[in-house]
């Protein structure tokens, strides 16, 4: 097998900057789609004359699942509540009677039941996008807390980005066709989220034939291995002594897959120390596909649904020479 090469794309996921991206880009997408949803609903149910008030309460609506992002300041506690209970199914019909309220009654801006079936729509949509990556989204709460994804992507999908920025462009070019352009946007973006599901489909096709003759067990990958390639998937092979990590481009019919690295799950005793604190519990917890290297004095966690590039999220520990923690443990690359 061919020896991975860095193609693409370095990104930093330190945990500081992905709560920056995610506290930047999440509001962005969300907003698209709650401006979209607006005027769909605005221009085909003939609703002009509450256009503005119907708009704003959709963009509104579309971000309050997200307003757990300003009740958590530690950077411990965010990667472990948000997208926690706000984020529940359960709790769809609740934000939407608040929000139908305000703008109905408190603003006096319409009807009550037109405001609550928006926000409904936009509310199911920030889920559902929030769903399809990998960050996980605790959809049962309370009665589950699993966090459910579908793994389409990591975080940032820069193709559903631009298509979602391209509908807004074009729609105020042609601002007489706003509504159908918008519905256009809208199925295009869900044309784009069924198109990485049949290219994670492609990938486990060709994994399963690449490793037919390996016992070791297989995981697909949210497709991490380029941003802007996304058709380069990344694969775990796992054995009880092993976690072996490739990249496939499933472009090409008999492409061998690239190894990129291979980690152990020998534990020693500075390993097994590390887990036990709470730091690393919490990483752990929030981590899918954990890995642990040791360098030096450093026993660094990594969590393989980031890894790009040879980097990583990860989180370090630090020892002194007797095998004592020195320190708090850093988050780094």
């Amino acid at each position: 097998m061919r020896k991975f090469k860095q193609f693409d794309c370095p990104v930093t996921f330190m945990i500081e900057k992905l709560i920056i991206i995610l506290n930047i880009m999440e509001p962005i997408t969300h907003s698209f789609a709650g401006y979209f949803i607006g005027k769909v609903i605005t221009g085909y149910c003939q609703l002009e004359s509450i256009r503005t008030p119907l708009l704003a309460c959709s963009i509104i609506a579309s971000n309050i699942p997200d307003f757990d992002s300003f009740l958590i300041f530690n950077k411990w506690t965010y990667i472990k509540y948000h997208r926690g209970p706000s984020h529940s199914i359960l709790f769809i019909l609740p934000f939407a009677l608040i929000i139908a309220f305000f703008f109905s009654v408190f603003l006096n801006k319409g009807n009550f039941y037109i405001f609550f079936f928006v926000s409904v729509v936009a509310l199911l949509f920030h889920l559902f996008f929030d769903y399809i990556n990998s960050y996980g989204t605790q959809l049962l709460y309370p009665l589950k807390e699993k966090r459910y994804a579908l793994d389409l992507n990591v975080i940032v999908d820069l193709y559903m980005l631009g298509i979602l920025f391209t509908g807004y462009i074009a729609g105020h070019i042609y601002a007489g066709k706003m509504s159908p352009i918008a519905l256009n946007t809208l199925v295009a973006v869900l044309f784009w989220i069924l198109t990485l599901k049949l290219i994670r489909i492609n990938a486990l096709k060709k994994a399963k034939v690449l490793f037919k003759n390996s016992k070791n067990t297989l995981h697909i990958l949210p497709a991490t291995g380029s941003l802007i390639k996304p058709w380069f998937v990344n694969i775990v092979t796992e054995n009880k002594s092993n976690i072996s990590l490739y990249s496939i481009n499933t472009l090409k019919r008999t492409a061998e897959p690239f190894h990129i690295k291979t980690f152990t799950k020998k534990e020693n005793e500075r390993i097994i120390l590390s887990k036990k604190l709470p730091e690393i519990k919490v990483f752990l917890s929030f981590s899918r596909f954990p890995v642990v290297e040791e360098i030096k004095n450093k026993i660094i966690w990594r969590d393989l649904r980031f890894y790009q590039n040879n980097k990583s999220l990860g989180i370090a520990v630090e020892f002194d020479k007797g095998g004592k923690v020195t320190g708090n443990p850093e988050f780094k690359f």
